[in-house]
């Protein structure tokens, strides 16, 4: 149990298991008895991405790309802790040099993709994004990713395809009814968004910001008691969640109550 490779294995172990101080306490025993082992390397730094310690993950990705050589897995992981980093730009330059390894990684275009959308460059995120999906169309993230970057640039109905895709292939996804629900609210689809809305919360419960989406649209169907009891709900699951409380002062208004809404404010 103490030889470097089972310690690293247990550590890589560990980390899918989500026990990251476990992982780590092997990752430090490897490298006490050897400071250059790439592997211990590796495993430490994907355990300092996920406590956040970005530069301390970034040195250990730098070591290893030192011992080992340039490789995809090298540059990927430096673009995630980038990513992280909120260094967009940098994460996708990482990600080239990755493509250029293999440029059949699906993942690694979405990745850019996300960084190109976060960017505000939504043009360079479709292309992305679509040559992900033109690799692998099962992937229902891409498609929601793609929904996303649609919305920012106001196509909603490129966006209603691309959300209805994602939920084609996860009909578990609360997240794809969710924004679903949104697009078909700008719409003035209202039918459709509550449809959205409440199968989403079948999916994600005690969720405030759906409970008051779909409030939004019942108001907007003038359908003030569904409205009220929801966005009733959304307070009791987050009293400080202030967009119901306007809405549930628009709800006091349309009832004449303007105390009630006064209060509320």
């Amino acid at each position: 149990p103490q030889k470097p490779e089972y310690r690293t294995l247990r550590g890589s172990i560990n980390m899918a298991m989500n026990n990251v101080d476990a992982a780590l306490e092997d990752a430090t025993f490897v490298l006490e008895q050897n400071p250059q082992n790439p592997e211990a390397l590796k495993l430490r730094g994907q355990i300092h991405l996920v406590k956040g310690e970005y530069d301390l993950s970034l040195a250990d990705w730098n070591t290893v790309e030192t011992l080992a050589g340039s490789s995809l897995e090298v540059h990927y992981e430096k673009g995630r802790v980038l990513y992280a980093k909120k260094q967009f730009q940098q994460a996708i330059d990482e990600w080239e040099h990755s493509l250029a390894f293999n440029d059949k990684q699906s993942l690694i275009y979405a990745l850019e993709g996300e960084a190109y959308f976060n960017m505000g460059e939504s043009a360079k995120a479709v292309e992305k994004i679509l040559k992900a999906i033109s690799l692998d169309d099962k992937n229902p993230q891409f498609f929601m990713s793609l929904g996303l970057v649609y919305n920012q640039m106001e196509k909603y109905q490129d966006a209603l395809a691309s959300f209805s895709s994602a939920i084609q292939l996860d009909a578990k996804s609360g997240s794809s009814y969710f924004y679903r629900g949104k697009i078909n609210h700008v719409l003035n689809r209202m039918n459709e968004a509550i449809a959205d809305y409440t199968s989403a919360l079948g999916l994600i419960a005690n969720n405030a910001e759906i409970y008051n989406s779909r409030g939004t649209s019942y108001l907007s169907s003038k359908n003030i008691e569904a409205a009220e009891a929801d966005f009733t709900k959304a307070l009791e699951i987050d009293p400080t969640y202030i967009p119901a409380r306007v809405n549930m002062g628009l709800v006091m208004l349309q009832k004449d109550n303007t105390k009630g809404a006064i209060a509320l404010y």
